[in-house]
């Protein structure tokens, strides 16, 4: 298929299969696309195609999307998924390689600039760092409805049509009926008893341990990937503690703030969106 095309890629990754959409096969700067939490690899549909100097490959975390889920036994803590990015890169044959995330994928592509920094380029975060801090005290009760949670049976909830579930990802998330029919159409699924949104239920399930302002910190403060930021002023612009974890970096960070929404990079401005990315990736050309 031509390196202008997407391709459907499954992959077996530590005794799962995991699915995901690859675009621009032959180009020269290799890009791993993370996307944020319940979405899937529909995330990057809007702007993948226009980074063409880019190969860029989105796939469907573990629960989500068109992935399989983890085995019963299983947690899914950002650093699961950590290890599952690792294994996808070596999967793929890249060596070093960009990241490319939005929100909990964002994190996800710190945690992967700081966990393997001699294979990590550089870092594109689309409204999204780092967890907001937990404090310490809190743990005990943290640790507690995690084992609570765990202990549980996640239940499937059946609908009787697409468009009523679509109806109610639009109002839940505030993103628009063209944004949400994207996601909704790697997410949705059916089967003789109706359709659901097919995401493992684990994955609203509260993590054990939540990282404290000293982890956070000490995490960002290694990050040596060159970085760019881009915040929505209706998104994650909104929160004044991620000023604190872009100062707490020991490199410059090239920060920008747009106007629009948490999925901006699925429905905001993509003429400026693509400028930025080119940007980014320019010096790697």
């Amino acid at each position: 298929m031509g390196s202008g095309m997407c391709e459907t890629v499954k992959l077996s990754i530590r005794d799962m299969q995991l699915e995901g959409k690859l675009w621009h096969s032959e180009a020269k700067v290799k890009v791993l696309a993370l996307h944020g939490w319940l979405d899937n690899a529909a995330s990057f549909d809007a702007i993948a195609p226009l980074m063409t100097d880019c190969c860029i490959f989105a796939f469907d975390q573990a629960g989500n999307g068109h992935s399989d889920f983890r085995p019963a036994s299983a947690t899914y803590h950002l650093w699961d998924d950590l290890v599952d990015c690792v294994a996808i890169a070596d999967a793929l044959g890249w060596e070093r390689f960009h990241v490319m995330g939005h929100s909990r994928g964002a994190m996800l592509s710190v945690l992967l600039g700081v966990s393997v920094p001699d294979r990590v380029l550089s870092q594109l975060l689309f409204d999204g760092l780092m967890p907001i801090p937990v404090p310490p005290e809190k743990s005990p009760s943290q640790l507690a409805k995690f084992v609570s949670h765990f202990s549980q049976q996640a239940k499937v909830r059946y609908y009787p049509d697409f468009e009523s579930m679509l109806a109610i990802r639009v109002k839940a998330s505030g993103l628009s009926e063209s944004a949400s029919r994207i996601l909704a159409s790697r997410s949705i699924h059916q089967n003789e008893q109706g359709f659901f949104w097919r995401s493992d239920g684990r994955l609203k399930y509260p993590s054990a341990i939540k990282m404290t302002k000293e982890m956070v910190f000490a995490m960002i403060a290694e990050v040596t990937a060159p970085t760019t930021l881009i915040l929505a002023d209706k998104g994650f612009g909104r929160m004044p503690e991620l000023d604190e974890q872009i100062k707490a970096y020991q490199q410059s960070v090239c920060v920008h703030h747009v106007k629009g929404s948490h999925h901006w990079h699925l429905e905001g401005d993509l003429s400026l969106c693509q400028k930025l990315c080119h940007e980014h990736f320019l010096p790697y050309l």
